[in-house]
């Protein structure tokens, strides 16, 4: 579903946030099209998905990729292999008790 939504995005130029486009990709990735149309019609979850997305906002994420550590600190994009080396450090370093 993930690899059609970025073609749909990406290589298709569709409105992902369109529910009919939707749920025309969901339909093509195996999933029952009239189920997934209501589901979206519903509401349901939105405001679970609300409270995720502040959350995320509120740590700094604001675009994708972004990787959080030890739910403190966030790597937004493509980073090299160094920034997450330092990351994985300080990361290990928290999470040893103090003696």
């Amino acid at each position: 579903m993930v690899e059609a939504l970025f073609q749909a995005y990406f290589i298709d130029g569709q409105n992902i946030g369109d529910h009919g486009v939707l749920a025309s990709v969901a339909s093509a990735s195996g999933l029952d099209e009239e189920t997934v149309r209501a589901y979206l019609a519903s509401g349901e979850d939105a405001e679970a998905i609300r409270a995720e997305d502040a959350e995320a906002r509120a740590v700094g994420i604001n675009g994708v990729p972004c990787f959080i550590f030890n739910g403190r600190h966030a790597l937004p994009g493509a980073q090299s292999p160094e920034v997450f080396y330092q990351l994985f450090d300080l990361a290990r370093e928290e999470a040893q008790p103090v003696t």
